[in-house]
């Protein structure tokens, strides 16, 4: 038998199983990953440190959105930091919805207020609320981010 014919058989079966395995992977990976997840609950959850890590966090998160963003937001803040109003601009003029709760005490902030002002009138639906239960942030109804504890001295997220 000429080895091309006999080779190229074999090629075409190694090649039909890589197919299987590979379309199967997905599945594999997903089973795999919620095994893990039951197992050791703890990679539920990262724990981000400091505010400088946090707000890296959150744009690289929020930059990722895709669909919609939704957040609560109450004092106290740890900076002064325009890097959340920033991304979230950057989100509006994308397309993506923003939808907002913040606490009746974030009007009492002067530059605050302003800050939320300019991001209603991109499109982002705010609410305020007398009193906001926690800080979170909700991406894609995919991953949160929500304080484990806060104060003016640091925060951990």
């Amino acid at each position: 038998m000429d080895p091309r014919l006999g080779l190229a058989a074999l090629i075409r079966a190694q090649r039909t199983e890589l197919d299987r395995t590979s379309a199967a992977l997905e599945t594999y990976a997903a089973d795999f990953h919620e095994r893990m997840l039951r197992t050791d609950p703890h990679r539920l959850v990262e724990v981000i440190e400091g505010p400088i890590a946090i707000t890296a966090h959150l744009a690289e998160l929020m930059a990722g959105a895709q669909r919609e963003v939704l957040a609560f937001d109450t004092p106290p803040y740890v900076t002064v930091d325009r890097s959340a109003s920033d991304s979230e601009r950057h989100l509006l003029r994308r397309g993506i919805g923003v939808r907002a709760v913040y606490s009746t005490e974030v009007l009492a902030i002067p530059e605050r207020a302003d800050r939320l002002r300019g991001l209603v009138s991109l499109g982002e639906q705010a609410r305020v609320a007398p009193r906001v239960p926690l800080k979170m942030v909700l991406v894609d109804d995919r991953e949160a981010v929500i304080p484990l504890t806060a104060s003016a001295e640091g925060i951990r997220t």
